[in-house]
């Protein structure tokens, strides 16, 4: 009977193999909605498994929202960012990465409502816990790997919903001749020179305001968050824009203090 105790062994580690084998390819497939695969790196498509997969590695999430099928700079961030081996080799090292398509089945994906698209491609960078740390999108796959490596350990904050955000009081010009002020009902009063005039708030972003002018198609541009303000002018079908004075921005919510 001794004799076939190691047989046993053998016939009992073969199955255990073949269990665990059987077991992986069984995930695999049920995670193969939610994954992608690409060069170096599997990619997620689905936030809240690309989120439980950074609790449990503990690495921050680079997300990519992106349009390949008609976003001409999608298409060159890929070729100049995304496919390069130092990029690939060290975002599947050091993130869990997340990449969300435009539309999914010829629908806006609703993985975006998550995030604020201003544009494709997008790229963020969230930590473990799902809080932002910065937007880090660039065609410069050296400056894009810096990036990464200066936040791969940053704790994020909590970023309010956009519709929650707490617009700036006004701006003011430094030099003292030009002033933007928030009348709370959608409306600005901006006085830069002669009668002020009273425009109408476009819609804003994370990083800027847009003012429509009342009668003629120019819009100007306000930072959420720093000092550039711009006023743009359509002229036959195009825009040109200008850098307005310096302006400082006075309140606003406290995600910018």
């Amino acid at each position: 009977m001794t004799a076939h105790i190691p047989l046993l062994k053998k016939v009992n580690y073969y199955m255990h193999k073949k269990l665990s084998i059987r077991i992986f390819l069984i995930l695999l497939v049920l995670l193969q909605p939610a994954l992608l695969f690409a060069g170096n790196i599997s990619w997620f498509t689905s936030y809240d498994m690309a989120l439980e997969a950074a609790r449990t590695a503990h690495k921050n999430i680079f997300v990519l929202i992106t349009a390949p099928s008609w976003c001409g700079w999608c298409v060159k961030l890929e070729e100049n960012v995304l496919s390069t081996r130092v990029f690939q080799n060290y975002v599947s090292e050091n993130y869990i990465a997340l990449k969300l398509l435009d539309k999914v089945d010829g629908q806006r994906n609703p993985e975006l409502s998550r995030f604020e698209v201003g544009g494709f491609p997008t790229v963020l960078l969230y930590d473990a816990q799902g809080k932002y740390i910065r937007d880090s999108y660039t065609q410069n796959p050296d400056a894009m790997i810096d990036t990464l490596k200066a936040n791969v350990h940053t704790a994020g904050r909590y970023r309010p919903p956009l519709n929650e955000l707490q617009l700036p009081e006004r701006y003011i010009q430094t030099d003292g001749n030009g002033e933007y002020v928030n009348n709370e009902d959608g409306s600005w009063t901006v006085s830069t020179s002669g009668e002020p005039i009273i425009y109408t708030l476009k819609r804003y972003d994370y990083k800027y305001l847009y003012l429509d002018h009342p009668s003629d198609s120019s819009v100007i541009v306000l930072s959420m968050s720093g000092n550039d303000a711009h006023l743009g002018k359509e002229t036959n079908g195009e825009w040109g824009w200008i850098d307005l004075p310096n302006v400082r921005r006075i309140g606003g919510d406290d995600f910018y203090n």
